[in-house]
């Protein structure tokens, strides 16, 4: 869908991008029909249309026009954060006070348990979401030391930590996936717990990390856990730290592997950090370096989709083929 036009844009732009510090891109704004810059993250369904979490609505692009689903449309809330596709195709979203919901095509379907899975959150903000093979929902906090499950018949059970200082958490539910949250005792904790299938595990982190903002973020691999917290970046196993790097001065918001087993880190002012097969001793690529990066996605096409949380939304079609020259 979008492959022609950024390949026309790659060869006819290559000679000025040869002094250039950025990849060859598409820019989308809100002149281009975007509600908001805010943009949390981006998902592509399964007819290829891509789908943007804002903090004005669910859009959606179809690769001419951007169309803004809102409260209006039967959304629980305006701010969405994120996405999960579940075995079944259906993408549901998390917003920020209004519980959960999933598309259908393109209209808005809100489960019947959503008011009383609003009511037992309280003041929890929604951080992950996972649907099991059993369509079993988990839930991940931002903040809050607790779980959220929601069985097959829509009941809601909240399962809080035990006290103690572990503030990052990772729950592995099955061989798909995982919910990621916070204890809560964000500026006292030094360690990780890991709980996965085969047993749980506490791991302390790089003492160079700075705890004062509750801002983290985890994807699962085959074999291990990338996790981020501040300006630390870390893989992780039953087994403990593997490797670890500090981005300098840089707090990374979001993290994702793509197809190429490369590891994506998205950080705060900073752009987006690219390391070759998830090698974080190497020398990482860096791209719109003068953005927030909040989210990475690679589509069915193998194009990226960078969303911000000040300037909306960037399109590459391939770092590997567009990749900035110095000279």
């Amino acid at each position: 869908m979008y492959k022609n036009c950024l390949l026309t844009l790659c060869f006819i732009s290559f000679s000025s991008f040869l002094f250039s510090q950025e990849p060859a891109h598409i820019h989308y704004g809100i002149q281009d029909g975007l509600p908001t810059t805010q943009i949390y993250q981006s998902i592509q369904d399964s007819r290829g249309f891509m789908w943007f979490a804002t903090d004005r609505g669910l859009v959606r692009y179809n690769g001419y026009e951007f169309h803004t689903l809102t409260q209006s449309d039967g959304l629980p809330d305006d701010v969405v954060f994120g996405f999960h596709k579940d075995r079944n195709d259906r993408v549901w979203f998390y917003t920020y006070n209004g519980g959960i919901a999933y598309l259908e095509n393109d209209s808005v379907r809100v489960p019947s348990f959503n008011d009383s899975l609003i009511d037992k959150l309280g003041n929890t903000v929604i951080g992950t979401l996972y649907l099991d093979e059993q369509d079993t929902i988990w839930l991940g906090s931002r903040w809050q030391p607790r779980v959220v499950k929601i069985d097959p018949t829509g009941k809601v059970h909240i399962t809080k930590y035990s006290k103690g200082l572990s503030q990052l958490r990772i729950t592995e539910i099955d061989s798909r996936g995982f919910i990621f949250g916070f204890s809560g005792e964000v500026a006292k904790s030094k360690e990780v717990l890991l709980q996965t299938l085969g047993g749980s595990y506490v791991f302390q982190l790089p003492e160079v990390v700075n705890y004062d903002s509750p801002i983290g973020c985890a994807i699962k691999t085959t074999q291990s856990f990338y996790c981020a917290q501040s300006r630390s970046l870390f893989e992780i196993t039953s087994s403990g730290i593997q490797q670890e790097t500090t981005l300098a001065d840089k707090v990374t918001v979001s993290l994702f592997k793509d197809k190429q087993g490369d590891i994506w880190v998205g950080v705060y002012n900073g752009g987006a950090f690219r390391f070759k097969q998830g090698n974080l001793n190497s020398l990482p690529d860096n791209y719109l370096r003068d953005y927030s990066v909040s989210s990475i996605y690679e589509d069915e096409e193998g194009g990226y989709w960078f969303t911000t949380l000040f300037a909306g939304i960037f399109y590459v079609m391939k770092p590997s083929l567009c990749l900035r020259v110095t000279i």
